[in-house]
């Protein structure tokens, strides 16, 4: 019996209809920029969630950022269901390189105009998956800090994103998922603190949509079951003036023409690499990547 072929919900969509959750760092959009110029192309489509009519950018806002500076008209999107398990969003912390551990603390509590909370380490783990603490400074001295914010959501937001931008003056920014310091001082040798966040859940990262608040680049982490890898989409496809249904006839001949292979990255996901194929000389049109208005409406 012959195999089911792969076919994830990957449709090119207006950019307008794009929404982002979370700021972008503009020294990587100029990098994408220079690259989507030299290259001519986008390599791999940014996840979106469909909500009410449009399509929130779960993974992809430099992508996103990146296009919309460069005139583009549309977007290649892989369309997810946000609340099924093959979603996962998870938190990245953030690592801050060769400056004293005190003069964060105090440049962090300068831009909120808050004090923090001396705790144990540990409790202060817990106090992030609880929602107890709004976020949280580690640091090489192995002591934790811990600062509750405001429960109002734009408010607790605004704040993450004045701590976000103190850093990034500071310190060029890592990410991990590890926050233990002593583990990480093995591959960071000059790490002074790490900025802990709290866990967010789907309904955080939609609200900051509706609320026009961004969060800050880089916090939230999503995890991918079924990540579409080496799509790649002609920059002139997405800023040519045509009709979708011409744009997605081309996307889906080149998807049929192809094929996926699954795989697995270190961090668990599965990925679905995409090999293409030859194209026909005759195009052909596939109505599931047509209907962009059906995806964005469930």
């Amino acid at each position: 019996m012959r195999e089911k072929k792969l076919q994830p919900q990957v449709c090119i969509v207006p950019l307008e209809r794009v929404l982002p959750h979370e700021m972008v760092d503009p020294r990587r959009v100029e990098r994408l920029k220079a690259d989507l110029l030299s290259d001519g192309v986008l390599k791999n489509p940014p996840i979106a969630a469909h909500h009410n009519g449009s399509f929130i950018i779960l993974d992809g806002a430099t992508r996103t950022k990146a296009l919309r500076e460069l005139g583009a008209a549309h977007i290649v999107i892989q369309v997810v269901d946000y609340q099924e398990p093959m979603v996962h969003l998870d938190t990245w912390n953030h690592l801050l390189m060769d400056v004293p551990h005190e003069e964060v603390c105090e440049r962090v509590q300068a831009a909120i105009q808050i004090p923090g909370q001396p705790i144990q380490p540990g409790d202060l783990h817990e106090g992030l998956k609880t929602g107890l603490f709004s976020f949280g400074l580690f640091t090489v001295a192995g002591t934790a800090i811990g600062y509750n914010g405001s429960r109002d959501h734009r408010h607790r937001i605004d704040q993450l994103n004045r701590v976000a931008e103190v850093c990034q003056e500071m310190s060029p920014i890592y990410r991990s998922d590890e926050h233990d310091v002593s583990i990480l001082q093995a591959s960071y040798s000059d790490l002074s603190v790490v900025i802990s966040y709290p866990v967010f859940r789907p309904a955080d990262v939609i609200q900051c949509v509706l609320d026009e608040v961004p969060m800050p680049a880089g916090i939230t982490r999503h995890l991918i079951d079924g990540r579409v890898l080496g799509l790649n989409i002609p920059l002139g496809a997405l800023t040519v003036q045509e009709s979708l249904d011409d744009i997605n006839g081309r996307l889906c001949d080149q998807i049929e023409n192809g094929s996926f292979k699954k795989t697995h990255d270190m961090n668990g996901e599965t990925l679905l690499q995409f090999n293409p194929g030859s194209i026909t000389s005759e195009p052909r049109r596939y109505s599931v990547f047509n209907k962009v208005d059906e995806l964005a409406m469930k």
